[in-house]
């Protein structure tokens, strides 16, 4: 073996190696989420990236040893993740429904007087008979709260959240804040039925472990409330897929994972990488369509989502 074939025998054997580590870490991390404290970190790569870099590698190794069937399998299951990621965070044009009930979110982080007016008008635009904002900032000020009457929606107010809401409103109130987790409780009355809502917001530290938070909280607004929400929606600051999601509210779909159009990553708006604005849909209710749109200012992109009660389907 020629010097320059031995170098090239260890640069095949390192590709390897590294291509069968980073497929392993991405399956590894697919099967934990955020269940391990110390592993969160890698659960946390945007899946399509991290997916990518393990097609990459596979392709690197494919390269110096092609008659190696192993490496031609490995390629295959890495081009299967990256297809797999890249569908997660895409959903197929939907029409929006003629009838439902739609919902907005939008985690506003307190938009300067200058976006107030953009945004504003994108939230109207969207016809939701819902919507909820976190940290709303000006948004009511000059003559804003007039146009958000004119347009038919009551106001109320609870903790860090404003809801804007052409349902009757018949109960708003925050159920916890502490340690920068805010969660608030809205009741709504639906068609002559009480439809709760919960808005979240949690923290953003990245080293704060999800899964013990999700399990401390869980257990604190079993103590808060002697019934769960119909739908709770805000900013997690936990990704989807998440186990951490399954322990504040079990029994519950995320809605872009049942039901989403086009790209399904919220922040930051400018260049999205992360889907951490989330609703989740209880049993009461099932999606019909959701979407992440722009609006215009703010760290954040919008949540719009079509609902429909399941027993009208």
């Amino acid at each position: 073996m020629s010097g320059f074939d031995r170098v090239l025998w260890y640069v095949a054997r390192i590709a390897a190696c590294a291509a069968l580590l980073s497929v392993g870490a991405f399956v590894v991390s697919e099967l934990l989420t955020d269940r391990v404290a110390f592993l969160q970190t890698m659960w946390w790569i945007p899946r399509r990236w991290f997916a990518l870099v393990c097609l990459v590698l596979c392709l690197v190794v494919v390269g110096l040893q092609r008659r190696s069937m192993f490496a031609w399998w490995l390629l295959a299951f890495a081009a299967f993740l990256s297809v797999r990621a890249l569908l997660l965070d895409w959903g197929v044009p939907r029409e929006r429904p003629a009838s439902g009930l739609r919902l907005v979110h939008w985690n506003a982080s307190w938009p300067s007087s200058n976006a107030t007016r953009v945004s504003l008008d994108v939230l109207l635009a969207t016809n939701a008979d819902v919507i909820v904002l976190t940290d709303s900032g000006t948004i009511f000020r000059n003559d804003n709260d007039e146009a958000i009457r004119a347009a038919h929606y009551d106001i109320a107010h609870a903790g860090r959240f404003a809801l804007l809401s052409r349902l009757r409103v018949m109960e708003a109130i925050p159920l916890l804040a502490h340690d920068a987790c805010n969660i608030s409780r809205f009741t709504l009355d639906f068609s002559g039925v009480p439809l709760v809502l919960e808005a979240v917001d949690l923290p953003s530290d990245v080293d704060l472990p999800r899964y013990t938070l999700a399990q401390t909280l869980a257990n604190e607004l079993e103590s808060l409330r002697a019934t769960p929400p119909d739908i709770a929606l805000g900013d997690f600051n936990i990704t989807r897929g998440s186990a951490s999601l399954g322990l504040l509210y079990p029994g519950f779909e995320e809605s872009f994972a049942a039901r989403g159009t086009g790209w399904g990553v919220s922040y930051p708006r400018h260049a999205p990488l992360i889907h951490i604005d989330l609703t989740l849909v209880g049993p009461r209710f099932v999606t019909l369509r959701s979407a992440i749109i722009d609006p215009g200012a703010g760290r954040h992109a919008m949540q719009v989502v079509d609902l429909a009660a399941r027993e009208s389907r």
